[in-house]
């Protein structure tokens, strides 16, 4: 990719992170990059291209979060997905902190984010099993293990992300409440491996 469309795309996002998607018009975006107007549609000719590609490296991004399952057979696996996926929200803060916006003027950036919903509802679900098999987790709260991987997806993707990104430590809050749904239903053992892997992560 030519070295000013890296710059168009690094600024834009930035912009759109930091003022907005209305506000960050391609005379907002051309000055930041320090090119003309013209330049700039030269490359992208409207803002709708613009979020094209965004969506493209979106997509990338949450295609390699699903990656991180099963590479380790115990709670860290998910505690490293759960952290690639604080770096994406991160990083497309305009898009989670906007979703019904998204929904709206980009169907297909929120298409995305519904078919990583979806996707990952599927792994929580199977973790959960090799959890349950495992001894880690108990199956006695009637109803609550069915329920438990839509919920926490839900919570990671849909819950509004904006108290997170201006709160004191605020990946330690995501982290905390995503686990605060599993700790309930930990057995003694499985409260011993969260202690020994995941707590000292959430402190640090």
């Amino acid at each position: 990719m030519p070295k000013t469309k890296e710059k168009i795309l690094a600024a834009s996002l930035s912009l759109f992170n930091t003022i907005g998607l209305k506000q960050a018009t391609l005379q907002v975006i051309a000055q930041e990059v320090d090119i003309s107007v013209g330049n700039l549609a030269y490359h992208y000719k409207n803002k709708a291209e613009i979020m094209a590609a965004h969506n493209a490296n979106l997509e990338s991004e949450l295609k390699e979060a699903l990656s991180h399952y099963r590479n380790y057979p115990h709670f860290l696996d998910f505690h490293i997905q759960l952290q690639h996926i604080w770096e994406v929200l991160n990083s497309y803060k305009f898009i989670f902190v906007n979703l019904g916006e998204m929904a709206i003027q980009y169907p297909k950036t929120f298409s995305l984010i519904q078919d990583f919903h979806y996707k990952l509802t599927s792994q929580i679900e199977h973790r959960l099993a090799f959890h349950l098999q495992r001894g880690k987790i108990a199956d006695d709260l009637p109803g609550y293990l069915s329920r438990l991987p839509n919920l926490i997806a839900h919570y990671i993707l849909f819950v509004p992300q904006a108290e997170f990104f201006v709160s004191h430590n605020p990946h330690q809050h995501y982290f905390q409440d995503t686990w605060n749904f599993i700790l309930p239903i930990l057995t003694d053992t499985g409260r011993e491996e969260w202690e020994l892997m995941i707590s000292p992560a959430l402190t640090s």
